[in-house]
């Protein structure tokens, strides 16, 4: 009797163990790219913008485990799904949304890079998707990568970079020929030296490092480097307007002081005798 109610009490341990690991590790496991996806489009079906959709997004992704890089690929694919959806400018919404996956990955304490290298594959890939122009995709992309630097006052050279590793990498993944990845490179140029021009920083030290990366990022999937890196220096010299990249909003004029009062301003008016005496 006694062996036969040590093994009802195993069992009963044994199945009690596996229910709690069950229900933690539904509690605790790592989302899917989708699951970010439909995050970010759920969010912006319910108003939000592409920025504060992403930023969410990323964040929660990454305190559940998620890494920056592959939280913030799966966040701007579904900004871009989203903007098709809702017929929103895919352009402005991918601008947004890297800007929105630089800030949710600081906010989680990981490293802006990383997802702004993530956001700008994810960007490439998820325009190509949907047949956006991949060259228009580079330049909000990656201007938008600047404008998260000088926003959070990070180093923008490093920004820009991380950025065009990650179109490069993104247009691989859309299985871009050679031709249509240079204009990506072509494109990210643009935006970066746009948005350097636009926040006054040194377009020049933001120039050497699309350049350098876009060479490095050809090598690396078999491409001609200096093809790339010829594609980079063109895309910094053509300085006519862009179509898709915006530069920050400047902040609101502090308002104005308040003039000191006056000593007419301190008086009190005297009591009007006739209506006293009425």
């Amino acid at each position: 009797m006694m062996r036969s109610d040590n093994k009802c009490f195993l069992l009963s341990c044994l199945v009690f163990t596996l229910t709690i690991a069950l229900v933690t590790s539904q509690a605790f496991a790592i989302p899917t790219a989708q699951d970010v996806a439909n995050q970010v489009k759920a969010a912006m079906e319910d108003g939000k913008t592409a920025k504060e959709a992403v930023e969410t997004a990323v964040a929660s992704a990454i305190a559940e485990g998620m890494s920056a890089k592959e939280a913030a690929k799966a966040a701007i694919k579904g900004a871009v799904e989203a903007a098709v959806l809702l017929g929103q400018e895919v352009n402005v919404a991918i601008q947004d949304a890297v800007m929105g996956a630089a800030s949710g990955a600081i906010a989680a304490g990981q490293d802006m890079n990383a997802a702004i290298e993530g956001a700008c594959e994810g960007a490439i890939s998820a325009a190509a998707a949907v047949n956006a122009d991949t060259n228009l995709a580079a330049q909000a992309a990656v201007g938008g990568s600047v404008n998260a630097a000088v926003e959070h006052k990070q180093d923008s050279a490093a920004a820009a970079s991380a950025a065009v590793s990650g179109a490069v990498r993104g247009a691989a993944a859309a299985g871009l020929n050679p031709k249509e990845t240079a204009r990506v490179v072509y494109g990210s140029a643009q935006g970066a030296n746009a948005a350097a021009t636009a926040t006054g920083l040194d377009a020049s030290a933001v120039a050497a490092a699309v350049q350098s990366s876009a060479s490095d990022a050809a090598a690396a999937h078999g491409l001609d480097s200096g093809t790339m890196a010829a594609a980079a220096a063109s895309g910094t010299a053509d300085t006519a307007p862009l179509e898709a990249y915006s530069p920050p909003e400047a902040p609101p004029p502090p308002a104005p002081p308040e003039p000191p009062a006056t000593e007419l301003d301190q008086v009190e008016p005297e009591p009007d005798p006739i209506a006293s005496d009425m």
